[in-house]
């Protein structure tokens, strides 16, 4: 953080945040979010402990988010590293996620996925705290000394890894999800122990996608104290299984930090979920189902050609674009999220026209 306010270069990008002005009705950078202007309003709070400055009071004050998610380093994909990374949103929108821009805070090794998200975050979440206070820097442009602020507002991954951040039982619990209060149900007659969350329910009430009972951050406070104050480990268990929470997450200790409202849903990951479930489908591999009366199955012949035709599409696509698409037949599991997106965006609309018995199924992949 003191480096940013060391570069003039620097110093002169992040006034992108000092000259930017919300408009009613847009949104346009995470400025215009709720959760911005309502800190803006706010006293910092440390330790229950209310300081004399406002969020977002100074000039100088830097909105900050952080992103975590697990990878696999190598292709036989039996190890995997998660880093953590931060993302300064003083800087323009369109500079934001520059490799240049972006803070490795560090790499939790492997080679499993962490247990205990929040005893490699608490390193981080002392230094914000730290920096609530203020931290004396010098502005090397202006040339004066002054008190430098840094706040987390947002921290954001795929649902497994927000689900690490927030102490979270996973999209697997019984309340899977960190933004609502919705249950999933088993489905009892193939003995599967996986929760899923339809929408409409013949043996329940369904659920209003427009009026979904949403989590509020004191509920999920009291929620995760409830489970740290049962008696027994067993009673601990059944309430977490109930609520879909583990325990006070570390995060929730940084007042600029909102449940579940600093953590939303990643768009690329909701889409990139779906295109290989449709792949799936397509090529009839989706958990042993088949087409029934409809005709959506592709023939693996055709299938050969196009994933072929991803292979060789790396060949023609400027790397601008994203990574090179491995072949969709042979390789599927060496697909990422940003493989699947170009796949939906840029390949498979053209590999996949034509290639359906009926239209409808090409009209459907296209609307997504």
């Amino acid at each position: 953080m003191l480096r940013f306010v060391s570069n003039i270069d620097m110093i002169e990008k992040m006034e992108y945040h000092t000259k930017f002005a919300h408009q009613s009705g847009k949104m346009t950078d995470v400025f215009d979010g709720l959760h911005y202007r309502c800190l803006c309003t706010t006293h910092v709070t440390v330790d229950r402990t209310t300081l004399p400055h406002k969020f977002f009071s100074q000039d100088t004050d830097i909105a900050m988010g952080i992103s975590t998610d697990g990878f696999c380093p190598f292709k036989c994909r039996k190890q995997t590293c998660w880093p953590i990374i931060a993302f300064n949103y003083n800087l323009p929108p369109e500079i934001h996620f520059h490799h240049s821009n972006i803070l490795c805070l560090g790499v939790i090794p492997g080679p499993k996925q962490p247990k205990d998200m929040d005893s490699f975050l608490t390193p981080l979440i002392n230094e914000f705290l730290e920096l609530a206070h203020g931290v004396a820097a010098f502005d090397r442009k202006r040339l004066r000394t002054f008190m430098l602020h840094a706040y987390l507002i947002l921290a954001f991954g795929d649902m497994p890894a927000v689900a690490k951040l927030l102490l979270m039982k996973g999209h697997n619990g019984l309340c899977p999800c960190h933004a609502c209060e919705i249950l999933g149900v088993r489905d009892t007659t193939s003995g599967s122990t996986t929760h899923y969350t339809p929408l409409h329910r013949f043996d329940s009430p369904s659920y209003d996608p427009r009026c979904l009972p949403l989590c509020t951050h004191s509920g999920l406070l009291l929620q995760a104290i409830h489970i740290e104050e049962a008696a027994t480990d067993a009673e601990a268990e059944r309430r977490s299984k109930k609520y879909g929470i583990k325990g006070v997450p570390a995060l929730s200790h940084l007042s600029s930090i909102s449940l579940p409202t600093s953590f939303p849903h990643n768009l690329m990951h909701l889409l990139e979920n779906i295109i290989p479930k449709l792949v799936s489908l397509w090529t009839g591999d989706y958990k042993r189902l088949d087409t029934g009366t409809e005709s959506y199955r592709i023939p693996d012949n055709i299938w050969k050609a196009i994933g072929e035709a991803c292979a060789g599409s790396g060949a023609t696509i400027p790397s601008v674009f994203g990574c090179r698409v491995p072949n969709l037949w042979e390789n599927r599991s060496h697909f990422i999220a940003e493989s699947w997106m170009l796949f939906a965006s840029f390949i498979g609309p053209t590999v996949l026209h034509r290639r359906f018995t009926r239209p409808a199924y090409y009209k459907h992949f296209i609307s997504l």
